[in-house]
């Protein structure tokens, strides 16, 4: 299961993944990568780029990109998606304190 690969680490780039998944919280919300990057103020391709990014360190595709109708969450990106959003929310209760 892909959310046992998330281990915490002491890498540089952790902070980026976080990046990342915001990223793709936000499309998954938005349902376009377009309207997304717009609200991040964020260039499309950054965010495109992002959630491939995501894609292939977890083996596994979360986004069907429909060329100029936006995109809808795979099976998986529903999961990925939830989890997400949960960490997220957590990263910023321990960011707040």
């Amino acid at each position: 299961m892909w959310c046992a690969t998330l281990q915490v680490s002491e890498d540089p780039d952790h902070g980026h993944a976080l990046k990342q998944i915001e990223y793709f919280c936000a499309v998954g919300g938005a349902g376009s990568i377009a309207l997304a990057s717009g609200r991040l103020n964020i260039s499309s391709p950054s965010v495109s780029a992002a959630i491939s990014q995501l894609e292939t360190e977890f083996g596994i595709g979360l986004l069907v990109r429909h060329h100029a109708q936006g995109v809808s969450l795979t099976a998986e990106g529903r999961r990925f998606l939830e989890e997400a959003k949960r960490l997220i929310a957590h990263s910023r209760r321990i960011a707040a304190r």
